[in-house]
């Protein structure tokens, strides 16, 4: 029998298993998908974070229709940098297992935090350093860490001094030139994670 792949089928099922071992539900899923569509870590983080308010993919998609203007509209296709912006907001690392570990509540608990940081990133890249769209940024992760600087609650979004954007724009620049992101990216992007945070506080 070929089951096919939705959100609502996945929560449902999940509640029916009862079971908080998300891998194991990966699993059946799998199997019951393994004739139709490949279940990915953002499908699963879509179930994980799915109710009959929150849906993961509209929301990017939503997001991307506000980007458009601002040239950053292909965000939405990088569904990887999508997962890796939460889990960098929200646990502060990237790595595949952190990403595995956020949790639905959390997800959508802090959703409001993950568009603040992505438009500040973007209203920072545009502004600061002359980067006006998603193509021309040299590496697509820089923009991780950046959304974690300036995700927040607040509702004018996340300030900073010139001692502040002049400390960021040197992290950017010499990333950049430096090829940073280029190898051992998880464990660079966490180093900057907690350096940029810092320059925050």
């Amino acid at each position: 029998m070929n089951f096919k792949l939705d959100l609502k089928n996945i929560f449902y099922l999940m509640r029916f298993f009862e079971s908080d071992d998300r891998n194991a539900v990966a699993i059946v899923f799998e199997r019951i998908n393994r004739a139709g569509t490949e279940l990915n870590k953002f499908d699963l983080l879509s179930a994980w974070s799915w109710s009959e308010e929150f849906n993961l993919k509209e929301k990017f998609e939503s997001l991307d229709l506000e980007l458009e203007s601002y040239g950053y509209a292909n965000l939405s296709s990088d569904k990887d940098l999508q997962l890796k912006i939460c889990s960098a907001i929200i646990n502060g690392e990237t790595t595949p297992a952190a990403i595995l570990h956020l949790s639905g509540n959390e997800v959508r608990g802090r959703f409001k935090e993950v568009i603040s940081g992505i438009k500040g990133a973007i209203d920072f890249l545009r502004n600061e350093l002359l980067v006006y769209s998603f193509e021309i940024l040299p590496y697509p992760a820089l923009l991780i860490p950046l959304a974690t600087y300036f995700a927040t609650t607040k509702t004018d979004g996340e300030k900073y001094t010139d001692r502040q954007r002049e400390k960021i724009t040197q992290w950017f620049w010499i990333s950049v030139f430096s090829k940073r992101y280029s190898s051992d990216v998880n464990n660079r992007q966490r180093k900057d994670i907690l350096d940029l945070l810092a320059i925050k506080k």
